[in-house]
């Protein structure tokens, strides 16, 4: 007599098959009402969105979409790759339906599982990141920023996606000089605002929306505008600002009109800059001091120079308004040489010839010596920082004919000798 010896695992699978195959060929009706039952159950563990008519969940990995007329058995019917496939499948879907436990299965890498992010907030939403805001903004306001800046970052954990959290903490940031994490604080406030503006116009009227996007990127551009290297970006932000605000802003437009200074759009920037003085022009303010080296840069002479002497007026010690001065009379020098001599008639009149050799004659103003006057009358110190080339360039950014005019100055005065010899090694001013 022959005696066959079968597998252990054949005769599971013979079982399993045979359960599954009972079970499929239920009624439909009892199939829908299972699946409508355990969506709700199959949804809760799974940490998927199910609405009763179309459910999502995981099996081993794989994302599976069921509507009221499928159920996790239907996955029985598709072709597998081997019975392991079948086992690991089949019975999994099985056992859930017919039990009620679903299993909690980890999830693959793979896997694409969309999780709705929390709404953003244009006000806190929790009491305590509200209470913590609201102090934050009055040490702010009292000059206090290391102190408002922990109670910012505090918020910052407690609500996320609170949008002015993030910008109230670059501006601390600003305050402190940590320019890098201003900026990145900025850009996700920005990113937050501008999502909070496509939620409210998707949900439509009554939808609470942040409204302040021109000053996030105002405040960001200023940061860039203050970076090296970033003077592009800085321009492109501080161009969006203005076209949100829809009017003439006089601090964005002096910020746009620097902006476009040190990227070399000087027509552009010097329009600007007159906008920004009409619009503040009972009050002296530093960036007059750009735009009458802008004008210098573009020819007009006369017109810098009378905007400097009200700066001088009202900045008389500060010593970039001193270098400037001593430039602009270098630049006057320079123009008077440039001038046609006046042609000499000959004349035979009487009156000519009678007149007397007493009669006094202007002689030329020689304002190189007036400019180094000016110029030695800044203390030391600050002063060899005009020698420094990264100085001019970068950290105060003089347009190319004043610093080819201080450069001159500084030179007749001897102060690249000391500079060189090393007697003076003076910071750059921050």
């Amino acid at each position: 007599m022959t005696v066959f010896r079968i597998p252990v695992r054949w005769l599971l699978f013979r079982q399993l098959l045979l359960s599954a195959i009972l079970v499929v060929n239920l009624s439909s009706a009892w199939v829908s009402t299972v699946t409508t039952i355990r969506s709700t159950a199959i949804s809760s563990r799974f940490h998927v969105i199910g609405n009763g008519k179309s459910n999502s969940y995981i099996i081993n990995g794989e994302h599976i979409t069921t509507t009221t007329e499928d159920s996790v058995l239907s996955k029985c019917q598709t072709p597998q790759k081997s019975r392991r496939d079948v086992l690991a499948k089949c019975t999994t879907g099985i056992f859930a339906v017919a039990t009620g436990i679903s299993p909690v299965l980890p999830v693959s890498a793979d896997t694409d599982v969309e999780i709705p992010l929390p709404p953003v907030e244009v006000t806190p939403l929790s009491s305590d990141g509200k209470k913590l805001f609201n102090e934050g903004r009055a040490l702010e306001s009292q000059g206090n920023m290391i102190a408002a800046q922990r109670l910012y970052n505090k918020v910052t954990k407690i609500s996320p996606r609170f949008i002015y959290g993030w910008s109230n903490l670059g501006n601390t940031q600003v305050a402190l000089g940590d320019l890098p994490a201003a900026e990145e604080n900025y850009s996700k406030a920005i990113n937050l605002c501008k999502e909070s503006s496509a939620e409210a116009a998707a949900q439509g009227f009554g939808i609470k929306k942040c409204s302040d996007l021109y000053v996030l990127l105002l405040n960001r551009g200023t940061v860039r505008l203050n970076t090296p290297g970033r003077k592009e970006e800085a321009l492109r932000d501080l161009r969006q600002a203005s076209t949100l605000r829809e009017r003439p802003d006089a601090v964005i437009l002096q910020n746009l009109a620097r902006a476009e200074e040190l990227n070399g759009l000087y027509n552009m920037a010097d329009k600007n800059y007159n906008l920004a003085i009409s619009m503040t022009a009972n009050e002296v303010n530093p960036f007059w001091l750009r735009s009458a080296m802008v004008k210098l840069q573009l020819g007009d002479l006369q017109g810098g120079r009378d905007l400097l002497k009200r700066v001088e007026n009202r900045f008389p010690d500060a010593p970039e308004v001193k270098a400037a001065s001593a430039t602009f009379l270098w630049a006057m020098q320079k123009q008077q040489q440039n001038k046609p001599a006046p042609l000499l008639i000959a004349t035979t009149s009487a009156s000519a010839t009678n007149a007397s050799d007493d009669t006094p004659k202007t002689a030329p103003v020689d304002y190189l010596i007036d400019a180094q006057r000016k110029f030695l009358e800044i203390p030391d110190r600050p002063r060899l920082r005009f020698v420094d080339s990264k100085y001019l360039e970068e950290t105060i950014a003089w347009p190319p004919l004043m610093i080819e005019g201080v450069t001159s100055i500084a030179r007749n005065v001897g102060d690249y000798n000391r500079g060189a010899s090393g007697i003076a090694e003076v910071p750059a001013a921050q």
